[in-house]
């Protein structure tokens, strides 16, 4: 029987619970009406669920275009940019030329990635497709949180006393020349094989391959890759046959039998045990990067077998095994044949047995134990197939010749060489540690000084004569007479060269992502001569998109003959300053300095991998708050200090700071800025530094088996749930909340952030759950007028600015007073209905057990102040940095039964039964699933969301007390 999906699952269970068939969350406060219950989901629900969903398999780009064919009006919410070909991409969602993105003319009808993004001397005809996602109502914060939801909050006892933990592996090794006949059939008894553990003959042909099963088809289908040629050769067959199938009629335990007859020492002993499998997602980088590794165990019975799993014994030849791995769990009821209008326990069994994922793993390292009973425990330490690419490869390299580099390589080989055959010969004599230990990295980075040093060290070298000497002239010739002579010298050089070179080819070609802004970067920045024209000669593009920097950056490392790349690209959060309403594809990055800072970087490291390289565009762009497209100039300088990587304030700023001495005049600066910035639609705006972060996976398609990796660039501050969420901290807080105009452009595709806010607030009106402040004071007898004056009085500033009044009033006016006599009974029931909820303590909870973490003291407050206003990375406080950041680290780990659909950056409210302030909303910061012998178990680590930095306005913050004690007053009065 075909595997039913977990989304499949989810929405049959759904005539049982009554559920609408759409994100349940986004229903409560849509302004469109979900479907009803049982309805068949819509394209749209579909495209989402693929896009940011986990499954078992991945969606190739031709069945997306299927779906997007009857999306309907998809134009403002997706945008697709294909490799080359458009024949199946839908028309109103292809990637041309608008007045809301794309700078410079198109080659083909059409911005494709082998045209405009990638130069054509580096054309690769492999499968790169861009996905950009407009409206933050859809993402990673909501992609599956209803089926978790439902999962972990109705688990009966004898639900899961029927699931057993489920593991399908599915074993692929490089096969060699000559592995597979021309049906494609494998030849001989591979590594891994059932026919090499058994012995089988030239003929038996179904022992050589591997037994499908209903999850790992389509893994079989892989097809020959000329750089590995992987076959798919075993399954969870070399982990279960038992000893009994060996031939009893030659069965002897012979310590020669490995060398005489090529097999296993002891013939009656089976071959392979899985002991258990560890997954873990943990972040690096800062948070940027988020990608699955993984720890298998296994036991190999017959030391004498070791060379029948030999790839696992050379992890070091690359790619040379994989392990295509599906976990989740089994249910006897997930394969009942039964009506879809049943409504009995067997429908959440048929959930629970659906909710599996897989991935693609390859070997990055592995330690063997050998015990006196011959059994060999084997730990293997996998990574997802295409990070390994990420962290091993160079995107430096540029496809140019680092001759330079080599030539600097094999000298300081030689000297080392030589500098051991002379150690402890020559008691006395000062060799500098530092050619000892040197590689690419330490000696290309070496400062002038040092280089200057060991100049003198290489001359008394030479006078020392033999070896030594040797070595002393070949470190002089490496050296030269100073840094531009040396042979150090070139290889930077060449190295800032290619990368002058490359990016300038960028600078030239059309750019399908960016976007003018009415701040931040305008059309005029970005070069309006050149809007529909292409880039040449004098004609450059100032600036280039993260996506298009990305795409060109990240395409020839992940794409291939065999495998499929898609990049998805959503938006930043609704308080991400001149890009709150842009997509993450769409970021501008300044062209002069990203040539300036990645030339200096790859003079101290010449080799940067694709992880490094999103780590240095966060640290130097994203979280630089002086960049030119957050708009803040009138705050930040627009360049950036190169001695200390930070952000510096203007110079009007400081001098103002140091002659008022006043921390508030930067302060209010920043306020009246961002109300700019918002185009003073926001009364009291604030600053979220993104967070965007770089999610890595690959799965096979199911119909072609080819691999498909899906890298995701999503702001982990972003979300449907942010604003319900800020809305609610707020009025925890101060028992009050702004109802901000969250609006932008309609005439441009956008994130909408409003549409869920202005939803949001309008159903919380109509259960009466807010009344206007306004609303408030004339119930009691006082007005907004009444209340400026009060806040006028309690200031202590004799002159009050007529400006100021017509703010404060304005403030006032679009204050919402929380009702929580109102909310004492239904405020959780609220929170479910409204965000993923997660119930901790009831009968039928999936939560097994939970641990707070309060942290709320000067020490750890500090620390993440630190972090958060350096853009994390790790240097000291700025002297001149005031502005206030509201940072509440408090962290929650949970573990719960197996739940493989858990993902990073989903958002939460934990309902731990305190009914105090832990009951909050927290967002998954780290997973990790452990599945050994009958059980499965899921680490979720989580922070309250309240945690991501936002910056906030002093005089606001003391104003927004004053309202609330008039409100606090005011209920003591009534009482």
């Amino acid at each position: 029987m075909v595997q039913k999906s977990a989304r499949q699952a989810y929405h049959d269970l759904a005539r049982y619970f009554g559920l609408r068939q759409r994100d349940a969350f986004l229903s409560a406060i849509s302004p469109s009406p979900a479907n009803s219950a049982g309805a068949k989901p819509t394209s749209k629900d579909q495209f989402f669920s693929e896009m940011f969903g986990d499954s078992t398999t991945f969606k190739s780009d031709e069945e997306i275009f299927e779906i997007l064919k009857s999306y309907g009006n998809a134009k403002q919410d997706v945008c697709v940019t294909p490799a080359k070909d458009a024949a199946k991409i839908p028309s109103d969602v292809l990637n041309k030329q608008e007045n809301d993105q794309g700078w410079g003319a198109h080659k083909l009808t059409h911005y494709a990635v082998h045209t405009d993004i990638i130069p054509e001397k580096n054309i690769d005809e492999s499968n790169v497709t861009v996905y950009q996602i407009f409206p933050a109502a859809r993402g990673t914060d909501i992609a599956d949180t209803e089926m978790v939801t439902l999962f972990l909050s109705n688990l009966t006892t004898l639900d899961m006393s029927r699931a057993v933990p489920y593991i399908d592996i599915v074993v692929s090794t490089a096969v060699g020349e000559g592995g597979t006949d021309d049906n494609g059939n494998l030849i001989g008894n591979h590594h891994f094989s059932l026919g090499r553990f058994l012995g089988a003959g030239k003929n038996e042909m179904a022992l050589q391959g591997k037994f499908l099963g209903h999850i790992g088809k389509s893994a079989a289908n892989v097809g020959s890759d000329k750089a590995t040629n992987l076959q798919a050769v075993a399954g969870m067959e070399i982990f279960t046959t038992p000893q009994t199938l060996v031939n009893a009629e030659d069965v002897r335990y012979d310590e020669n039998a490995v060398q005489q007859i090529g097999r296993g020492i002891d013939s009656f002993r089976p071959f392979l045990n899985l002991e258990g499998l560890d997954i873990s997602i943990v972040p690096s980088g800062f948070g940027t990067i988020a990608y699955k590794t993984a720890k298998m165990n296994l036991k190999l019975f017959d030391r004498g077998r070791l060379r029948d799993i030999a790839p696992l014994v050379s992890p070091q030849r690359k790619g040379n095994v994989q392990f295509y791995i599906t976990y989740g769990w089994a249910h006897p009821d997930g394969l009942d044949t039964k009506r879809e209008g049943d409504a009995n326990g067997s429908r959440m069994g048929d959930l629970i047995d659906a909710m599996k994922i897989a991935e693609a793993y390859i070997v990055t390292n592995s330690s063997f134990s050998f015990g006196t009973d011959g059994v060999v425990s084997i730990d293997v330490d996998l990574c997802m197939v295409g990070t390994d690419a990420a962290s091993s490869s160079d995107v430096l390299s540029l496809g140019g010749q680092k001759s330079s580099i080599d030539d600097v390589m094999n000298t300081l080989n030689g000297i080392q060489k030589k500098l051991q055959d002379v150690r402890g010969t020559m008691p006395g004599t000062d060799i500098p540690q530092i050619l000892s230990r040197a590689n690419a990295d330490s000696i290309l980075g070496m400062s002038d000084e040092d280089q200057k040093n060991l100049r003198k060290a290489a001359t008394a070298m030479k006078n020392s004569g033999g070896s030594l000497g040797e070595a002393g002239k070949a470190l002089s010739e490496m050296l030269g007479a100073n840094s531009t002579k040396s042979k150090i010298g070139a290889a930077q050089r060449q190295v800032v060269g290619q990368i002058s070179e490359h990016l300038d080819a960028l600078s030239k070609s059309a750019d399908p992502f960016l976007r003018p802004g009415k701040t931040g970067v305008t059309e005029s920045e970005l070069g309006k001569s050149i809007r529909k024209a292409t880039p040449s000669g004098s004609k450059k593009q100032k600036y280039i998109s993260f996506g298009k920097l990305m795409t060109n950056f990240l395409a020839p490392i992940f794409s291939g003959k065999n495998n499929d790349l898609q990049l998805v690209f959503s938006p930043f959060n609704y308080s991400a300053a001149g890009v709150f309403d842009y997509n993450i594809s769409q970021f501008p990055i300044d062209i002069a300095d990203l040539k300036k800072y990645l030339a200096a970087e790859a003079k101290k490291k010449p080799k940067m991998s694709a992880l490094d390289l999103m780590q240095f565009i966060e640290q130097y762009f994203l979280s630089f708050q002086g960049n030119k497209a957050y708009g803040l100039d009138r705050v930040y300088e627009a360049k950036r200090d190169e001695k200390t990587h930070r952000a510096k304030f203007t110079k009007d700023i400081r001098n103002a700071t140091k002659e008022s001495g006043k921390r508030l005049t930067l302060n209010n600066l920043m306020h009246d800025n961002l109300k700019s910035i918002y185009s003073n639609k926001r009364v009291r705006p604030t600053f979220t530094p993104p967070q965007v972060t770089m999610n890595i996976v690959t799965r096979k398609n199911e119909a072609t088996g080819r691999d498909i990796t899906r890298i995701t660039f999503f702001d982990a501050a972003c979300g449907q749930v942010m604003p319900i969420i800020d809305a609610f901290n707020q009025a925890a807080r101060a028992g009050h909340f702004i109802n901000e105009s969250i609006t932008s452009d309609p005439k441009v595709r956008g994130a909408r952030h409003g549409e869920v806010i202005t939803a949001t607030y309008n159903e919380l009106r109509r259960r009466e759950l807010i009344t206007s402040l306004k609303t408030h004071l004339t119930n009691k007898d006082k007005s907004i007028d009444g209340l400026v004056n009060e806040i006028k009085g309690k200031s202590g500033k004799k002159q009050w600015p007529a400006k100021r009044t017509q703010e404060l009033t304005k403030m006032l006016e679009q204050t919402e007073v929380f009702n929580f006599e109102n909310a004492k009974s239904g405020l959780k029931a609220l929170f479910f209905e409204f965000a993923p909820s997660l119930i901790y303590g009831t009968t039928a909870s999936g939560i097994l057990s939970a641990d707070l973490s309060s942290q709320q003291n000067d020490a750890l407050n500090s620390i993440a102040l630190t972090s958060a206003l350096l853009g994390k990375d790790g240097k000291p406080v700025p002297e001149d940095m005031s502005l206030p950041l509201m940072v509440h680290p408090a962290t929650l780990k949970l573990t719960t039964f197996g739940c493989p659909h858990f993902r990073f950056a989903q958002k939460y409210f934990v309902d731990l039964g305190t009914n105090t302030s832990a009951d909050n909303f927290y967002a998954i910061t780290g997973i990790s699933h452990s599945i050994t012998k009958g059980e499965y178990k899921t680490a979720v680590d989580m922070i309250q969301t309240d945690a991501y930095g936002s910056f906030v306005h002093v005089e606001s913050e003391i104003e927004s007390t004053i309202v609330s004690i008039e409100i606090s007053k005011k209920k003591g009065k009534k009482k």
